[in-house]
């Protein structure tokens, strides 16, 4: 994924959890189940989000997910 769809996407998540949106799909910003799952999982890393779960089957569960502090700076710096 090229950096200008990473960013666009990664502000989409935020401002879909910013709502209190919680049912984001893959099918939603266009990628695979497998990319979408990695990129939650680089958000959490860089400390955008938290409280995304990803299970050993590989099942993702964003009912809790969350936005930090990190997270409300990009997503402001970004608007």
């Amino acid at each position: 994924m090229d950096e200008k769809k990473f960013s666009s996407t990664v502000l989409y998540i935020l401002k879909e959890l910013n709502r209190g949106n919680h049912d984001i799909q893959e099918t939603d910003v266009g990628l695979p189940y497998e990319e979408f799952k990695e990129l939650i999982d680089t958000m959490k890393l860089d400390k955008l989000i938290d409280g995304s779960k990803i299970f050993q089957d590989g099942m993702l569960d964003l009912g809790t997910t969350y936005i930090t502090s990190n997270g409300r700076k990009y997503l402001n710096s970004n608007s």
